[in-house]
């Protein structure tokens, strides 16, 4: 998060760097997990950073590492990727959870 808020343009140029391969990473294995899954329903970035990088995400070609997977890039261009903008997903997630066990 601190690398994110480090990161913003005109800044120091090896956090920007940095902040662009985090989300290059980032990226490339949520590819990699859309297929391995067969994600065909879509990809959905969530968690505290994924909100602190739309700014990245909406950069034209941000999106090429979620489709290095060069084979399957087809499969890819058809799977939606989403990013998770609700500060108040994990609480929600775990009063859903707590909710099954009672």
């Amino acid at each position: 998060v601190i690398m994110m808020a480090a990161a913003t343009p005109g800044d120091n140029p090896r956090s920007a760097a940095s902040a662009g391969e985090f989300i290059a990473i980032l990226l490339q294995e949520a590819g990699n997990a859309a297929v391995r899954w067969l994600a065909s329903g879509g990809v959905y970035l969530a968690g505290g950073v994924s909100p602190k990088v739309l700014a990245y995400l909406r950069k034209p070609g941000a999106l090429a590492p979620f489709f290095a997977n060069r084979h399957l890039a087809p499969m890819l261009r058809d799977t939606p990727l989403q990013v998770v903008i609700n500060d108040e997903t994990a609480v929600l997630g775990a009063i859903s959870g707590g909710r099954e066990l009672f």
